[in-house]
């Protein structure tokens, strides 16, 4: 079991840089210590690979905002940006591998087209889900991870 919160916490702080290199604002709303039972390495991978996809696919100027809170018994980790949002297309088929979307990242970053599935993987392996949200293509994204909190025991 460990802090998912301190754990985002050190996911934002070692991208701030290259959100800072591409002129965003890269923000972090927390809760308190929130515990789950997972595997810190794989969580960290799952959440750094979507705070790393914002980055990539919000232009300069753009924000990209997470926040860690408890609702219906899990942790909700959310990461939202300001950047190239997603189709209804792209949503369909958005966690499958080798999906290429719409969207194009705006510094000229790569994209082998598996980190999603990577990520829904790694969260289906936790017990937890993950879903995508877009107003559409231009309007940014936001997804969710939610994860059940460790019931401490009485």
């Amino acid at each position: 079991t460990f802090d998912i919160t301190d754990m985002v916490r050190r996911v934002v702080e070692t991208n701030r840089e290259l959100a800072v290199k591409k002129g965003q604002s890269l923000t972090l709303s927390a809760a308190p210590p929130l515990t789950v039972a997972a595997d810190p390495d794989r969580l960290w991978e799952a959440i750094d690979n979507l705070v790393n996809n914002a980055i990539k696919y919000t232009p300069a100027g753009g924000t990209v905002t997470l926040s860690v809170e408890p609702a219906n018994g899990e942790a909700q980790n959310v990461v939202r940006d300001t950047g190239a949002g997603l189709s209804p297309e792209d949503v369909a088929r958005l966690f499958g591998r080798f999906q290429r979307l719409s969207a194009k990242p705006t510094a000229g970053e790569s994209s082998t087209g598996l980190g999603l599935s990577i990520v829904k993987r790694i969260v289906d392996l936790h017990g937890g889900q993950i879903t995508a949200a877009s107003p559409g293509a231009g309007k940014g994204a936001t997804f969710t991870i939610a994860l059940p909190l460790e019931r401490s025991m009485p």
